[in-house]
């Protein structure tokens, strides 16, 4: 009986900055939110907004990432914006 293994694709440097940046502004969104929450509520309201911070920048860095990449792509295949 054979055993075949498979390996996952490993990631490029650029995709590993962008989980990096992700990483950092999804820490950065949740400590100002968490602040900000306890600053005008409390710990429930608190702990909400530290979550919804640390989603949004996420998200906002890996949209942003997209846009740069779609820009890269388009630079390279020479192709008008459409």
């Amino acid at each position: 009986m054979t055993t075949t293994t498979t390996q996952a694709d490993s990631r490029s440097t650029a995709q590993w900055l962008v989980v990096g940046a992700q990483l950092i502004a999804a820490a950065l969104g949740a400590v100002f939110s968490y602040d900000f929450g306890m600053r005008i509520s409390g710990l429930p309201l608190a702990l909400l907004l530290a979550a919804n911070g640390a989603f949004f920048g996420t998200i906002m860095v890996g949209y942003v990432a997209d846009l740069a990449k779609l820009a890269r792509d388009r630079l390279e295949q020479g192709s008008p914006r459409s």
